[in-house]
């Protein structure tokens, strides 16, 4: 007999198909979820990026021409967070999607989602119900509780307009928060900041307040990397922490970027 889900935790709710607020409190509620469950910060990181690129994909790809809101599940089964997100919208087959990977690609700020969901999760599903959308099921088995006083990353969740300084030729964003598509306009208008200065050769992206970053981010930083080679300046990633780093690494842009 299968296992039946267990919800110590767990919720189900809809997300808004037209809105991003609605994705705003999936968020919370998936930030909520993980917080409650034995894991370490990396370990949340990993899981809440690899849900909000399958949420991002439903809600903004997944429209049904009814608007039927797309859903997300969250629950423990066996010792596993099982994580369910249903849209009602045409579907697509996931083997069709173009390799981010392929040298062809790689500069490119778009298409990765997939990829980290299966980087980062230990199994994703894709089914499709007859006439009726997407389901995508991701699955990560809870490892063992760390040792009693083991130090936990703090998981910032409030999305703040990055700082901008500069020191001689070297401009400075130093990011706080989440860098997810909630920063796109902010990230935009300052990262242009440092791009029309003409004294900065040199523009630093500083992640120590980070606790993740997904597929989004690494568009926005992929373009400010392609905008910074036409002027002759450079961008370096400063303060990573594990978790950004693991992000970096599934996309293959450890290389791309001077990682200090």
């Amino acid at each position: 007999m299968a296992a039946k889900p267990v919800h110590p935790h767990g919720v189900m709710l809809a997300l808004s198909s037209s809105e991003d607020p609605g994705l705003a409190r999936a968020q919370d509620a998936l930030r909520a979820f993980l917080l409650a469950l034995p894991l370490t910060g990396a370990e949340q990181s990993a899981v809440h990026v690899a849900v909000l690129e399958a949420m991002v994909n439903a809600v903004r790809h997944g429209h049904s021409t009814e608007q039927r809101a797309a859903t997300l599940d969250l629950s423990v089964v066996a010792g596993q967070i099982v994580v369910t997100v249903t849209d009602h919208g045409p579907g697509f087959d996931p083997s069709s999607c173009p390799d981010p990977l392929a040298p062809e690609r790689m500069q490119l700020p778009h298409g990765r989602g997939v990829l980290l969901m299966r980087a980062l999760m230990d199994d994703v599903e894709f089914t499709f119900p007859p006439g009726d959308g997407t389901r995508v099921t991701l699955r990560r088995t809870i490892s063992p509780p760390a040792p009693t006083g083991a130090a936990q990353p703090a998981r910032g969740a409030t999305h703040m307009r990055p700082i901008v300084k500069v020191e001689g030729s070297t401009g400075r964003l130093i990011l706080i928060g989440p860098f997810d598509f909630n920063l796109h306009r902010d990230f935009k208008q300052t990262s242009q900041e440092l791009l029309d200065n003409a004294e900065v050769k040199v523009i630093q992206i500083d992640f120590d307040q980070v606790p993740h970053l997904d597929s989004s981010a690494l568009g926005m930083l992929l373009l400010l990397h392609n905008g910074a080679a036409g002027q002759n300046k450079s961008v370096e990633l400063i303060n990573c922490n594990e978790a950004v780093m693991g992000i970096l690494e599934a996309a293959k842009l450890t290389k791309t970027f001077t990682i200090r």
